[in-house]
């Protein structure tokens, strides 16, 4: 059996610890609209009874990615079921263009900062405080705070709770 423990409100994106040491994140929340970006660019691509969104590849998590068994699917569904080559054709330029929006939407900074949250969360059992993220990647607490609001991670805390220890210096008596 394969338990998880879950930190962080279910209508956000939440930290899950499997029993295998998998550490990853899972995003909850509505799916937008999937109309066309632009001419010929379309949001999701549907082969058979598979359907695959550019957020499904955007937030894909460390390890085994969440879209795999999906894009086998479809790839399997283009060469083995689709008989007319025009259809086979209009579903590998909706693949394309579902990669290329995936690829646009995704900076370097929001990969940097999940893979530094499930980094850090691995390396200490338990969520990270905002102030061991900024101290990992050498940002200021502003930048945190801005990504942490947009990748849903708003609910981690910027330090542990009560007042700092204060160092006491040692005296030497001579």
């Amino acid at each position: 059996m394969n338990k998880e423990t879950r930190f962080g409100p279910e209508d956000q994106t939440q930290i899950v610890f499997t029993s295998g040491g998998n550490v990853m994140l899972q995003t909850h929340g509505e799916k937008p609209e999937h109309k066309a970006l632009r001419n010929n660019s379309y949001q999701e691509v549907t082969a058979g009874d598979v359907t695959l969104t550019f957020r499904d590849f955007v937030y894909s998590h460390i390890g085994e990615p969440a879209y795999g068994q999906s894009l086998v699917k479809i790839v399997h569904s283009i060469v083995h079921e689709t008989l007319d080559e025009a259809v086979a054709l209009k579903t590998l330029e909706q693949l394309k263009s579902v990669l290329a929006a995936a690829h646009r939407r995704v900076q370097n900074d929001h990969r940097a900062f999940r893979g530094c949250v499930i980094l850090l969360a691995k390396r200490l059992g338990r969520p990270p405080y905002r102030n061991e993220i900024r101290k990992e990647l050498g940002w200021d607490s502003k930048k945190v705070t801005e990504l942490c609001n947009a990748n849903q991670l708003s609910w981690l805390t910027t330090g542990k709770p009560g007042r700092p220890k204060k160092i006491v210096a040692e005296r030497k008596f001579s």
